[in-house]
């Protein structure tokens, strides 16, 4: 019986494994080609997975303004598995880690919190302006320069993460 066992529970952690690698495969897949040989740089392998926490996986849109589609793919930190997401730009092969363990804006280091995320296209966003005791004053336009990421948590708060051209930004636009 004890051997019984005890296959049960190697065959089943096995198999979670086997899953877990054929998982972050089929996710590879999904995504542009260009994508693949920055994600299978080693430092990105061994520090993070694609992650599927939220839905769609990933978003694609000129993040950076130069007129190529770049993405933001979900993604989990292997060590703490605190999530966020990497974006990455086509045209210059950079990557950008928001959360998965890097403080960020108001995301802080883990975006387990965000339920939605979609691309603002909208350029013109009302950003909250605060009042010097923390409580919200107004909210005053800002004018992007480029399609950004809104995140939120459904009736709760949201941001947009933008390109300024140097780094991408954290804006609170509803609390």
């Amino acid at each position: 019986m004890k051997k019984l066992i005890l296959s049960i529970i190697l065959n089943s952690s096995i198999a979670l494994s086997v899953y877990g690698q054929d998982n972050q495969w089929l996710l590879q897949q999904q995504l542009p080609n260009w994508t693949k040989e920055e994600l299978s740089n080693s430092d990105f392998e061994n520090t993070y997975l694609l992650s599927e926490f939220i839905n769609p996986f990933y978003l694609e849109a000129d993040f950076n303004g130069d007129s190529k589609m770049d993405i933001a793919i979900a993604i989990e930190n292997k060590s703490d598995h605190k999530k966020g997401f990497v974006i990455l730009h086509n045209s210059t092969g950079e990557s950008f880690i928001i959360g998965a363990g890097k403080n960020f804006g108001n995301g802080r280091d883990d975006f387990k919190w965000m339920d939605i995320w979609k691309v603002q296209r909208n350029l013109t966003i009302h950003q909250l302006v605060y009042k010097t005791n923390g409580d919200i004053d107004n909210s005053e336009p800002l004018q992007l320069n480029n399609t950004a990421i809104m995140v939120a948590k459904s009736e709760s708060g949201s941001g947009v993460i933008y390109w300024d051209d140097i780094t991408y930004r954290w804006v609170q636009i509803s609390e």
